[in-house]
């Protein structure tokens, strides 16, 4: 049966001539996935076990096993905000100040920590790969794959701009139009920083936005970054005069409305791995936004 670390192909019937390696290859396995499972998992072809060489034909049942792994990081029992899972993703909604993976600062209590004990719990032998990531201070949509296949599969489709991403965010003042696009490009003006900054010679940055809703001295918006730089939206936002709320690095405040940046991945679009159809993903708000919107 198909599982986290099992795919099913039927060879289609216009398929004929071609070897195991050179279709799977036309399904998106790179050649280091490819070479991975030859190592660690096996191929097989109408029930039986073969090699990437071998001789495949229209009407063949291709079984591709991943093989299991054993987990690099230190499971902990931290609970996670699921809001989706399946053979091959699970999807969770981060809480602000999570830390993503481990650092030299954070050893444990990350998400990755987490995940991991999730995986043992079900049975998953996976390590935990995040296809996406937030800051610490940013909640929000995070996607980890539970095999390589659907890690590399995502992260393809990132690249060349095929996921949607959604974010809303609490901003200072009024925008001078209801929709809009800051087009600007982003560099690091220090190699030693972390902040970024609208400068020329940076690179293309390109985030569009919508107003949802205006409050006395803020504004709710809606995100939807084109291009992937980092700290895109922070450096933007702040580049037009209309800093999010609470980001101390791009806005120093004396008396903040929140202790962290009112940044929020609210929505994912892209296509699944195995089924190969469209999949949306939507998270709630986090409470100290919703609070915050609601005062």
């Amino acid at each position: 049966m198909e599982n986290y670390h099992r795919y099913h192909f039927q060879v289609e019937a216009n398929i004929n001539n071609t070897t195991l390696k050179k279709y799977l290859s036309s399904k998106g396995f790179s050649a280091k996935l490819i070479k991975r499972i030859k190592t660690k998992g096996s191929f097989w072809v109408n029930g039986i076990e073969k090699t990437i060489i071998a001789e495949i034909k229209a009407g063949d049942r291709l079984v591709i096993d991943f093989g299991k792994e054993e987990p690099e990081i230190n499971p902990e029992n931290i609970p996670l905000k699921i809001i989706y899972e399946d053979d091959d993703l699970l999807v969770v909604n981060k809480d602000p100040f999570q830390v993503v993976h481990p650092t030299r600062r954070h050893l444990s209590g990350t998400l990755a920590n987490a995940a991991t004990y999730h995986f043992l719990q079900k049975g998953i032998m996976a390590k935990a790969r995040f296809i996406n990531r937030l800051d610490r201070d940013t909640s929000g949509i995070i996607l980890i794959s539970k095999n390589t296949y659907a890690h590399e599969f995502i992260q393809r489709q990132l690249k060349s701009q095929q996921v949607k991403k959604t974010y809303w965010a609490l901003v200072e003042g009024h925008l001078k139009f209801r929709n809009g696009v800051i087009d600007a490009p982003i560099g690091r003006p220090c190699p030693f920083s972390i902040v970024r900054s609208v400068m020329e010679g940076g690179q293309e940055a390109i985030t569009n936005y919508k107003v949802l809703k205006e409050f006395s001295n803020l504004s709710l918006l809606e995100l939807a970054p084109l291009t992937g730089r980092t700290h895109q939206l922070r450096v933007h936002l702040a580049y037009i005069g209309h800093p999010i709320i609470g980001d101390s690095l791009y806005k120093e405040t004396e008396n903040p409305l929140l202790n962290r940046q009112a940044l929020h991945a609210k929505k994912i679009e892209f296509v699944h791995p195995r089924t190969k159809k469209k999949l949306i993903i939507t998270a709630e708000l986090s409470a100290d936004i919703l609070d915050l919107v609601h005062r």
